[in-house]
């Protein structure tokens, strides 16, 4: 085999890895943010503009949602099939949103603070 390609094929987990790392750390909390008004969940892009909502009175269904819970079947197929707006990527938890309707069933979140966050929009939805 050409050791060109060995160097290269050697070099792509680094470089792989090293993209996520400034996602989570740098771009993803630069490039969206979640706000919590009284009436919805606002996702904006560079904490400007505004770019998708979720209304309160839209939600079925939101919780905070650790990864080993989401590993199986049904997890992976609620996860693939769904909205992704996600800041970080190393997380231990995600929110994910059941909305009474939407082309996607599944609507994740990856905020700082999930459990905060899910606390805050419950408090206000009731």
């Amino acid at each position: 085999m050409n050791q060109d390609l060995l160097i290269i094929l050697a070099l792509l987990p680094v470089l792989l890895l090293g993209t996520l790392f400034l996602y989570h750390y740098l771009f993803g909390p630069l490039l969206l943010s979640y706000k919590i008004t009284t009436r919805r969940i606002e996702i904006k892009l560079f904490h400007l503009l505004l770019i998708r909502w979720i209304n309160f009175s839209n939600i079925s269904e939101i919780r905070e949602v650790k990864w080993r819970d989401a590993v199986g079947i049904l997890g992976t197929v609620g996860m693939v099939f769904g909205e992704k707006w996600s800041s970080r990527v190393f997380v231990k938890s995600f929110i994910l949103i059941t909305p009474k309707k939407s082309f996607f069933h599944r609507i994740t979140l990856t905020p700082k603070d999930p459990g905060a966050f899910v606390a805050q929009v419950k408090s206000l939805i009731k």
